[in-house]
């Protein structure tokens, strides 16, 4: 973990761009400008700042053209399809964002952002600045130092990893110098760049572990100390290695004549043209932080009925366990009550403990800093006697609550109101719940930011402040709820369901490890047995997992036909839907396609799974009940509902979650809610007759369409009705149907 040096944030732009672009839907504004990507950039960009406070920031940028690595290898990049243009047109925004907050872009005609990057984080070690580089892939791997550090967007643009030169030691067993070796030895098909054949990623980690680089394994290669099956491979194969190596490894000294370390100092934002561009770009959340409005005040549009204005002197901290027993006494005989549970200032690195509990009663506010389990059963107390306790995101708190060493089931029963879920139910299609977009988009108020860490006096007003515009808040959402037909469900399902959900995600789920290593031994043989068919069918070896290797053997060597085959910049495609159309050509397609499924599951779950244990042996998932916009629970980190099931193989995998002695895991889903409306809606005789008799209704369709007993239905088909059934209800044409 980087230490309190001072630090550089250094982002790949590029990157963090298409993150943003795929991870947001397409966000526009009012005039029909795309603008997801700049706004998920700079959600992104400030909660770096706030979290790392880093005294020096740069954003890099690749520029359109050509670099010095298409002029040494004219394929390079070349399979990459052409971004949509709505992509591409957010740069120039985001750039000016940057400019606004006194960050800089650089780029370099001729180089990759991966260059610029490459330089500035050796400048920044030529100062002992610590440098963390924001990045989405692993091509920065090969810079990880003492003093520099890489922070990979695994997911979207939330879930993090960060890397120093042991945490690519334990992904790779290499060091970051030889990371470039490897890279090298097995290609990059992102990048097309084409590496040696039949050299995949466990040969090249084991030939650099033990011959530690290109250099060392083909004069190991000459002294004829390599094994026959990884020598053949090699040889000839010198000069392509030693290419591959150039365009792999990252250029340090790319002259940035414009700019001096020492000027990538963060500069104080321009507030006012921040506002002019978010207001322009309709972010509006983003808009409401620089409005410098006060927190837990009236805007101009909303009735003038304003509390007592809250201070610092209101909000009074418990100095130790005696006096925040006698203030959480006087809060007591309250109806209605409001927490706020804070977990301190967690960064990028590691979870940070719970900081302070604030109760209020809407007048004033009870603090309490790193609470003790007996203070903690205090807060509890305070808290029995009120007959509605507001919070926002209550599951979130029940854990940092637990983690603390409350005695969680006294406050799993007490009278919750959780604002997050509230405001879930009345926009189920907003993706933003948070706080200050529900304070102001149904109570016209301003909510601050919850402070971090040790609470200085001003911050104790922001604490009260937010505390004491809970119940506000929740009034008005209590009133759309009313106004909607919903405070029945969300009395009686959704606040019920949170306690729940908390259990399940604190037990976890136990997963068979052993099963799963035995499982992944089983796959590579079937792999190598499939990669040894492979070859023989094209009667020569080639790297199976590049697109462009494989399109060489299927439609030049083997010359499978092409008509009604897509293409690419690179020429015909190879995807699966494209291999499917030629799958009777040749005997090569179904193996190719069965390689891919299987190295897909491998390295999708096989492999990844046991890597999410967490000490207990079991898989902690997160059961999100504000995301979906159907009312749906999801599940994240890991996505269990992507346990594949379609499969005899994904199957198999299912089979590694298993239960405890003597229990049994449930499995429950919803029972087509949305196709019983439907046939309703439609006035379908067949439908409504086969739901009111309990049948399968995937089952009854495609009995229908082939023509078939339900009896005789296979799970192919099955699976084929249920996709007409749910397309042709989100919106399926004549000619996806066809």
């Amino acid at each position: 973990m980087l230490d309190k040096k001072p630090l550089f944030l250094l982002l790949d732009g590029n990157a963090l761009l298409h993150r943003a672009w795929h991870a947001l839907p397409p966000l526009t504004t009012t005039d029909g400008r795309v603008v997801n990507a700049a706004y998920g950039f700079s959600m992104i960009m400030e909660k770096l700042l706030d979290q790392l406070k880093p005294e020096y920031v740069a954003v890099a940028w690749d520029l359109p053209g050509k670099t010095f690595r298409h002029e040494k290898f004219k394929q390079y990049k070349a399979q990459r399809e052409k971004k949509e243009p709505e992509l591409y047109a957010q740069i120039p925004m985001i750039q000016e964002i940057m400019e606004k907050y006194g960050i800089k872009n650089l780029s370099k005609e001729g180089f990759e952002a991966d260059d610029v990057i490459a330089t500035l984080s050796r400048k920044a070690e030529d100062h002992q600045v610590q440098t963390l580089i924001a990045t989405g892939d692993a091509d920065s791997f090969q810079l990880a130092s003492e003093l520099t550090h890489i922070l990979v967007f695994i997911k979207g643009i939330s879930e993090t990893k960060t890397y120093d030169p042991a945490a690519v030691k334990e992904r790779y067993g290499l060091t970051p110098e030889e990371f470039i070796d490897y890279k090298a030895l097995r290609g990059d098909p992102s990048d097309n760049i084409p590496g040696i054949k039949g050299i995949g990623e466990k040969t090249a980690q084991e030939l650099i572990q033990k011959f530690g680089n290109i250099k060392g394994i083909f004069k190991a290669l000459k002294a004829g100390e390599i094994p026959e099956k990884f020598a053949k491979k090699l040889e000839g194969q010198e000069q392509l290695a030693e290419d591959s190596y150039e365009l792999v490894k990252l250029v340090r000294d790319v002259p940035l004549d414009q700019v001096e370390f020492l000027d990538l100092k963060r500069e104080e934002p321009n507030i006012e043209s921040l506002k002019t561009i978010f207001r322009d770009l309709e972010f509006k959340s983003l808009l409401r932080k620089y409005e410098g409005a006060e927190a837990g005040e009236i805007v101009a549009s909303a009735p003038k009925k304003v509390r007592k204005e809250i201070k610092s002197e209101d909000c009074l901290i418990a100095k130790n366990e005696n006096e925040a027993r006698e203030l959480l006494q006087k809060l007591e005989k309250n109806k209605i009550l409001s927490i706020v549970v804070q977990e301190g200032a967690k960064t990028l690195f590691e979870d940070a403990p719970l900081t302070y509990v604030a109760v209020s009663n809407g007048l004033e506010c009870i603090l309490v800093p790193l609470p003790k389990t007996g203070e903690l059963e205090d807060i509890c107390r305070a808290l029995e006697s009120a007959e509605t306790i507001v919070i926002h995101d209550l599951k979130k708190s029940l854990h940092l609550l637990d983690r603390a060493g409350a005695k969680i089931s006294d406050w799993l029963n007490l009278p919750w109101s959780d604002l997050m879920i509230a405001g879930y139910l009345l926009t189920s299609g907003e993706r933003d719940h948070d706080l200050d977009q529900l304070g102001d988009r149904y109570a016209k108020l301003v909510v601050p930011k919850l402070p971090g860490g040790a609470v200085t006096k001003d911050e104790r007003a922001d604490i009260s402040k937010i505390a004491a515009t809970l119940p506000k808040i929740f009034e008005a959402l209590k009133k759309e709820l009313e106004n909607d037909k919903l405070t029945k469900l969300f009395n009686e399902t959704e606040m019920p369901l949170v306690p729940i959900l908390f259990r399940m995600e604190k037990n976890g789920i136990e997963l068979d490890a052993d099963f799963l290593k035995e499982l992944s031994e089983d796959f590579k043989k079937q792999l190598e047995t499939l990669t040894k068919k492979i070859y023989k069918s094209a009667d020569s070896e080639f790297n199976i997992q590049s697109p462009l290797q494989m399109a060489e053997v299927l439609f030049e060597k083997l010359k499978l036909p092409t008509k009604g085959l897509k293409k690419t910049k690179t020429g015909i495609s190879t995807a699966a839907p494209e291999l499917e159309k030629i799958f009777e050509e040749h005997e090569i397609v179904p193996l190719i396609m069965e390689f891919r499924e299987l190295a897909k599951l491998q390295n999708t779950y096989i492999d990844a799974l046991p890597q999410l244990l967490e000490k207990d042996g079991r898989v902690h998932t997160s059961f999100n009940q504000t995301v979906t916009s159907t009312g749906r629970l999801s599940s994240s980190d890991p996505n269990l509902q992507n346990i594949p099931t379609k499969t005899e193989l994904g199957r198999k995998i299912r089979r590694a979650f298993v239960a405890n002695h003597g229990k049994i895991l449930l499995s429950a889903d919803y029972s087509q809610i949305e196709l019983r409306i439907m046939a309703i809606v439609a006035k379908d005789e067949s439908w409504i007759s086969a739901f009111k008799k309990g049948e399968d209704i995937h089952t009854h369709t495609a009995s229908e369409v082939w023509g078939i007993p339900d009896s005789e239905v296979t799970k192919e088909q099955r699976s084929a009705a249920k996709a007409i059934n749910f397309g042709i209800l989100y919106g399926m044409g004549p000619r996806s149907l066809a």
